[in-house]
């Protein structure tokens, strides 16, 4: 299954007593029951916690993998579909604005997503492997250290390469995890190992797994490419409540500034990143999400005002020096920093003219902004303020 697409799948080459005429799977071993069931589980459509037993198919039938391929195509495009692929709303085609549904065959060109073989791979790893990473089995598989390395290995997928429908499989993989019951750090090995795998599961946690910005921006900018976009169309209301989850939970967690530091980075350099590649991709009219994140900010993340934000950093326990604690300023601060860049980009793409090559795109950032964030865009100036005097 190197290209599988939602649209189906081809006939089996040969015949098999247990398929329908599409070749796809009609009777099931337990073996290959329980493997459906893990791929259920890691596709959100069913409870983690049914599956307590590894499955082992060998070499699992053509008729099996067609299922398989249709539950994940089902999947995907539920997730497009209730992330907002089913919402009237403006994007650009070709550079003009186009109104309609991103679901519909008009905006979506013919479009679908692909899966690669790293998803089968990845289903296949969990169904074998995963029942024995259950917390209450984990520290006594087979009773040796490196079996349990080589288990958790064998579910990892691979880091690089895949398609968009595998990108979409990860996410929904990330967020099926925890409910495994893995012991925490196999969990967090696994988690890590997705959004490395997955350049749209890294957006949705802000942990693109680069430390260089132009690394990072790569990685977003193929969520940009042709067809691929549709994803991020599609995701935009989905996107912008993620973004704000992960900010609510980092602004509020207790830790200490060695811990806290690298996680504000993270989140700073992929917000960036994202930013970089709408730009550079003539995509802008994309970035509502994180203006609607931003004029949040001040009411839903860092509430009391720019004093009492620059306080709370400041009373950050684990800083040796002011230099380190400047540093914690800095990077929470280019969190609200990115305020004065959509300042920027709106000042930019208001002397955009009817027949510029950007003037459509302009336009629907310019509403986005107008609606989003610039009433807020006070308040979130002020946080940048604050956050940037380290005097004291």
């Amino acid at each position: 299954m190197t290209d599988t697409r939602t649209s189906g799948a081809k006939a089996a080459s040969r015949i098999d007593p247990y398929a329908d005429a599409d070749g796809i799977a009609t009777h099931l071993t337990a073996d290959e029951g329980d493997a459906l069931a893990v791929l259920n589980a890691l596709l959100g459509f069913s409870r983690a916690d049914v599956v307590r037993s590894p499955g082992d198919l060998g070499v699992p039938r053509p008729a099996v993998l067609r299922l398989a391929a249709r539950h994940m195509a089902v999947a995907v495009t539920r997730w497009m579909v209730e992330s907002g692929g089913a919402r009237e709303r403006s994007v650009l085609r070709a550079s003009r604005r186009e109104s309609g549904r991103v679901w519909d065959d008009a905006l979506m060109g013919g479009w679908a997503p692909a899966f690669s073989l790293r998803s089968i791979d990845f289903w296949l790893g969990a169904t074998r492997n995963i029942p024995h990473l259950d917390a209450e089995r984990a520290s006594v598989v087979d009773g040796s250290p490196r079996k349990k390395k080589r288990v958790l290995k064998e579910v990892l997928p691979a880091a690089e390469g895949g398609r968009d429908g595998d990108w979409v499989f990860f996410l929904l993989a990330h967020k099926a995890i925890p409910g495994f019951a893995l012991a925490p750090e196999d969990e967090r090995q696994v988690l890590r190992a997705l959004r490395r795998a997955s350049p749209l599961a890294g957006l949705f946690a802000l942990d693109l797994q680069e430390d260089s910005e132009a690394l990072a921006a790569e990685r977003v900018s193929w969520l940009f490419a042709e067809g691929t976009v549709r994803l991020l169309e599609c995701a935009q209301d989905r996107l912008e409540r993620s973004w704000e989850q992960a900010l609510v939970s980092l602004w509020s967690r207790s830790d200490t500034v060695p811990n806290l530091l690298p996680l504000w980075k993270s989140t700073g350099r992929a917000l960036r990143a994202y930013v970089a590649a709408a730009d550079a991709s003539r995509r802008c009219d994309l970035l509502r999400p994180l203006l609607r994140l931003l004029a949040e900010i001040p009411s839903k993340v860092m509430t009391g005002g720019g004093d009492a934000v620059r306080r709370r950093v400041i009373q950050l326990p684990g800083w040796t020096s002011i230099k380190e604690r400047d540093e914690m300023l800095g990077a929470v601060r280019a969190v609200t920093d990115l305020g004065a860049r959509m300042n920027r980009m709106r000042e930019e793409f208001v002397l955009e003219r009817y027949g510029d090559e950007r003037y459509e795109e302009a336009q629907l950032f310019l509403r986005a902004f107008g609606e989003e964030f610039n009433e807020r865009r006070g308040a979130v100036d002020d946080l940048s303020r604050a956050l940037s005097n380290a005097v004291g």
